[in-house]
C-alpha cells in the first residue's frame, strides 16, 4: 500500500483534513478567552459545543458521503474548513463569529475523521483495512505534533499575531481541497 502514489495522496490529504480541527479542538477555550473575549464559563461551553460538533461530524458526513460520494464530501469539508479558518483569521474577535466558525470547524473535522476509514477501504480493499488505516492514521500523529506548535509560535508573538494560526490552517485546508479534487478526478477517470 505505501508504495502506491494514492496512499501518499490520501496521507497528505488526511493531514490537511484534520489540521484545522486539532488546532481549534485543543485550544477552543483559550482562543475564546484570549481572542474572542469570552468569560471562562462561556469559553468552556464553547469547548463543549465544539466537542459535540466534532462527535456529530462523522455521523453527518458519513450519511452525506454514502449519498453523494466520499471524495465529494471531503472536498466540501475542505472548502468549508478553509472559509471558516479565513473568517476566524480576520474576525475572531467579532461578536457572533467565533462560535459558528468553531462549530463548522468541528463538524468538518469530525467529517474528515469519519470519512477516511471508508476511503481507505475503498482504495486498498477490506482485507487489510484495519492495518492500512493504522498506517494512514499516523498522519494524524503528525498533525497532533505540528498544529499546537503553529499555535504556540504565533501565540508567543502576542494577541495580534495569534490569529495567523488560523491563516496557516486555512492554507492547509486549501491544499487539502486541491488534493481532494486531484483524487476525485483520478477516481472518475478510472471509473
Amino acid at each position: 500500500m505505501i508504495s502506491r502514489p494514492k496512499f501518499w495522496l490520501l496521507y497528505v490529504t488526511y493531514f490537511c483534513g484534520v489540521f484545522a480541527g486539532i488546532l481549534v479542538n485543543g485550544l477552543a477555550a483559550p482562543i475564546a478567552i484570549e481572542l474572542a473575549g469570552f468569560t471562562p464559563e462561556r469559553a468552556t461551553r464553547a469547548g463543549l459545543t465544539l466537542a459535540f460538533a466534532s462527535a456529530r461530524g462523522p455521523v453527518l458526513w458519513g450519511f452525506l458521503s454514502d449519498r453523494f460520494g466520499r471524495i465529494r464530501m471531503v472536498t466540501v469539508a475542505f472548502l468549508l474548513t478553509a472559509v471558516t479558518m479565513f473568517v476566524l483569521h480576520g474576525h475572531v474577535g467579532t461578536p457572533g463569529v467565533f462560535l459558528p466558525c468553531v462549530l463548522m470547524a468541528g463538524l468538518c473535522y469530525g467529517g474528515v475523521f469519519g470519512t477516511f476509514p471508508s476511503l481507505n477501504a475503498e482504495s486498498f480493499g477490506v482485507k487489510n483495512a484495519a492495518v492500512n488505516l493504522a498506517v494512514l492514521f499516523t498522519s494524524f500523529s503528525l498533525v497532533a505534533l505540528s498544529a499546537p506548535q503553529v499555535v504556540a509560535f504565533y501565540r508567543a508573538g502576542g494577541a495580534e499575531e495569534y490569529p495567523k494560526a488560523f491563516l496557516v490552517a486555512g492554507c492547509i485546508a486549501v491544499a487539502g481541497l486541491v488534493l481532494s479534487i486531484i483524487i476525485g478526478r483520478s477516481v472518475s477517470k478510472r471509473g
